[in-house]
């Protein structure tokens, strides 16, 4: 299995920077996505879909859990 890996880079930096906003990977993509001039060319659903799925398994593996509210926690964004 390959990985994006700027991507998952840019999933971890939103998730550590994310207090008090709601963590958005699939915007988080197309940002990506727009700076990396891929916009056009790339299959941006597929690349937005691959982010939520990073999101889960980032989650799921404990690379990331649900930021406290005493740390801007909203129930909808995350911490490393």
């Amino acid at each position: 299995m390959t990985h994006n890996w700027d991507l998952v880079e840019r999933l971890l930096h939103e998730a550590q920077n994310c207090a008090g906003k709601p963590f958005a990977p699939r915007q988080y993509a197309q940002d990506l996505a727009d700076e990396q001039g891929l916009a056009a060319t790339a299959d941006l659903d597929h690349l937005r879909a691959q982010a939520t799925r990073y999101e889960a398994r980032l989650l799921e593996n404990g690379f990331i859990e649900p930021r406290p509210e005493s740390e801007g926690g909203n129930g909808e964004n995350f911490v490393l």
